[in-house]
């Protein structure tokens, strides 16, 4: 029979995830099913809270059969299995239905899922609280699976270790966080950009553009994706559409040189044309030899001979035309024609760049952008936003999350979407942002926050003294929280020191 899950009031809970490979013989259960551990601890109330989800990745059921999961808990002396999971194959189901039914006892299974599909691929979510017992303490907890039902160590018998030993709950203190977002600034002039790679393919030595030669209608299509997004916004105004081609080493500087602005104005050509941008907005320019990037995809290349010597030699101050031939010579030409094939056509690509326009937004044609053609709006426009709801909210703290993928580099979106999740109670990815601005002091109000969190009291008095002598007003309000949450950490040492000793 399931019991009731309990909530505890110690603390909003966080719980970290864990993944545990079922160990048995080698069949297809084992190989295929896993438990991921929420919570499994106990604390004053005198409950073992259990949360757990069983995912079942592939599991073969035939529809005769049956897989029987029971988490069980094991001592040396005593023994606990609580409700099981059923998992019924197609006519096994039925057969399950008539034989509860004739017998006219009541189900005692935690749930029970019928298998549509002969291979299951489903997350069985398993909450329960049981009475504390002293035995507990120094118990394992297993999940047993059992595929033909039959209970024994049969050769569909499998069972995982998930916890070994009961632990007393770990302290979170009760606090409010009070926190503030910083208002960035407004954008005079709204430049944006859309850019990225095209590797056209090119007959030798020549620049026609040929889209139905190998991948160039999808290299193309890049190029008009990047402008179409640009022009479904009506607000937005193009202002430039530039080209940079490049080349690879074979042949002579010069004529490398050559063909690269050759290829860039054919590609600006084409774009004019097909894609009907105005000649004034078009810039075409050609790069030649690609040398630098030669240097990143040799390095990055596990299986070229003589790369050490390949890269003296293409870092090295030679005219380029001497490296090319001194590449040739290495090992009799065979690392030249492997780069030959298999590095040098990474190197003739188009880069395009789209610079843009955008106007001021209102709130609703942001709220609009953002789900859409967010990159379009301004930190500011953004912020603006979020404050069109409720503090706190989802719908809030979800505004300066996107932000931050908007604006990956930019402090203040860093710092923003940090409180964000502070509010949102993900105190450790709040971390993971701010340990980078320490000496920031705009962070250390939120730094506080997060080593109140994390029971350092002495580093979250040490920031949150640093931001109160600021003025924050948020950092006073802090501290207080902090002299309650110190109180609550010292009951909760009491109350688990008098578990222990039990």
């Amino acid at each position: 029979m399931k019991s009731g899950y309990c909530k505890f009031n110690i603390a909003i809970l966080f719980f970290c995830f864990f993944t545990f490979s079922l160990y048995g013989q080698d069949n297809n259960v084992r190989n295929h099913t896993s438990v991921r551990k929420n919570q499994l601890h106990t604390d004053r109330t005198g409950n073992v809270f259990i949360d757990i989800e069983i995912v079942l990745n592939g599991v073969e059921i035939s529809s005769e059969r049956q897989l029987v999961l029971v988490p069980v808990f094991k001592g040396t002396d005593n023994r606990l299995e609580l409700p099981p999971v059923v998992v019924n194959g197609k006519k096994r189901a039925n057969l399950y239905k008539r034989s509860l039914a004739l017998s006219g006892k009541r189900d005692n299974a935690y749930s029970v899922i019928k298998a549509d599909k002969k291979t299951v691929f489903t997350k069985i979510p398993y909450k329960m609280t049981v009475p504390y017992e002293p035995w507990m303490k120094k118990a394992s907890v297993y999940l047993t699976a059992d595929l033909c039902g039959c209970g024994g160590g049969g050769e569909e018998y499998v069972s995982t270790l998930i916890a070994n030993g009961i632990n007393y709950v770990e302290f979170k203190g009760s606090f409010a966080p009070s926190v503030y977002f910083i208002i960035p600034e407004k954008e005079v002039i709204k430049n944006r950009n859309e850019h990225g790679e095209a590797y056209i393919i090119f007959e030798t030595d020549k620049w026609d553009i040929l889209p139905r030669l190998y991948n160039n209608s999808r290299e193309l299509e890049k190029v008009r994706n990047s402008l179409q997004y640009v022009r479904e916004e009506p607000t937005a105004e193009i202002t430039s559409v530039s080209i940079k081609a490049y080349a690879s080493p074979e042949a002579s500087y010069d004529h490398n040189l050559t063909l690269s602005e050759r290829r860039a104005n054919a590609l600006a050509d084409f774009v004019r044309n097909i894609y009907h941008v105005s000649a004034r907005m078009l810039t075409a320019r050609g790069m030649g030899e690609a040398w630098s990037d030669l240097e990143k995809i040799v390095s990055a290349d596990s299986k070229i001979e003589h790369k050490s010597e390949i890269l003296r030699i293409i870092r090295s101050s030679s005219a380029y035309d001497e490296k090319e031939k001194q590449l040739k010579d290495i090992a009799g030409g065979g690392p030249y024609n492997y780069m030959l094939r298999n590095l040098f056509p990474q190197l003739r690509r188009s880069d395009y760049r789209i610079e843009y326009t955008v106007p001021h937004y209102t709130v609703e044609k942001g709220k609009e952008l953002l789900n859409s053609k967010p990159n379009m709006l301004s930190l500011e426009e953004m912020y603006q936003i979020a404050y069109s709801y409720e503090e706190g909210s989802k719908s809030f703290n979800d505004v300066f999350l996107k932000a931050l993928k908007s604006f990956p580099d930019n402090r203040i979106a860093n710092l923003n979407a940090a409180t964000a999740n502070i509010l949102d109670g993900n105190f450790k990815e709040a971390q993971r942002a701010l340990d980078q601005y320490k000496s920031d002091p705009d962070a250390w109000n939120s730094l506080g926050l997060v080593y109140m969190y994390l029971n350092d009291f002495r580093q979250a008095l040490y920031y949150l003294e640093k931001a109160s002598a600021r003025g924050v007003v948020n950092a006073k309000e802090n501290l207080r929280s902090l002299d309650k949450v110190k109180e609550q950490y010292k009951t909760y040492l009491r109350e688990k020191a008098e578990f222990e000793y039990k």
